[in-house]
């Protein structure tokens, strides 16, 4: 996972191939529900996570839009990432 990068693929490649790992990796590590809000932030700080992964897997073309992206705060979701993308 750490290796996955875009290279020549296109954004929608790139994105496809990656979320695909993701889900592998969710369905292997779920996490536990619980009554309290450590769930709530545990599953904030994997997507954020997800998007600094994609992000910086993405080609050097989009360093501009990447450095745009991870000053916003909070960070943005995958989805509306790759909608800007």
């Amino acid at each position: 996972m750490c290796n996955v990068s875009q290279g020549t693929n296109d954004i929608a490649t790139y994105f496809t191939k990656v979320k695909s790992l993701w889900d592998e990796l969710d369905d292997l590590d779920e996490v536990p529900s619980c009554v309290c809000n450590a769930a709530e932030k545990l599953l904030k700080r994997e997507q954020n996570q997800k998007l600094l992964q994609f992000l910086m897997g993405l080609n050097d073309d989009y360093n501009s839009i990447r450095g745009n992206i991870l000053m916003m705060s909070p960070l943005p979701s995958i989805g509306q990432v790759y909608s800007m993308l």
